[in-house]
């Protein structure tokens, strides 16, 4: 994808519901993952809306924020892949049940209050002055209330 199509993207993410941003975020972030992992990606993203000294007041401003949930990120193959689902898909449709269910807060946080998470596989400069929170198949969540000084 060139930068400018990426670009014009990003603005009708913009123009999309919280719930729809959230449901693309999931399916993002967590596709491959079971459903516990995709509840638990969502609840970080309200983790941050419900306490936005950083990251945003809304769901949207949450998972559209520069550098903070890498599937949103330029070149990154997931943003191809959520920008171009369709309801139709399977896995899209229980992303969004998840979205809206923890938005309408039918379903509990299962992460401890987490506001962080990554893949097992990447090494961060972050998680060291963070407590885990939660261990969910391929991801590690973070509990930013509870930071090392």
């Amino acid at each position: 994808m060139k930068k400018r199509e990426y670009d014009q993207w990003r603005s009708i993410l913009w123009s999309e519901s919280d719930v729809l941003v959230l449901a693309r975020t999931i399916y993002g972030e967590a596709r491959g993952e079971d459903e516990e992992t995709k509840i638990a990606v969502a609840n970080v993203v309200m983790n941050r809306a419900n306490d936005p000294k950083w990251w945003g007041k809304t769901v949207k401003e949450v998972c559209l924020a520069r550098k903070q949930f890498s599937c949103f990120n330029f070149e990154d193959p997931n943003f191809v892949e959520l920008v171009n689902v369709t309801i139709k898909n399977k896995v899209f449709q229980e992303c969004f049940g998840i979205a809206y269910s923890v938005m309408k807060k039918l379903l509990t946080d299962n992460t401890n209050g987490a506001t962080h998470y990554h893949n097992k596989d990447i090494d961060t400069l972050w998680d060291d002055k963070m407590s885990m929170a939660l261990e969910l198949n391929n991801l590690l969540f973070y509990n930013e209330k509870s930071l090392k000084i």
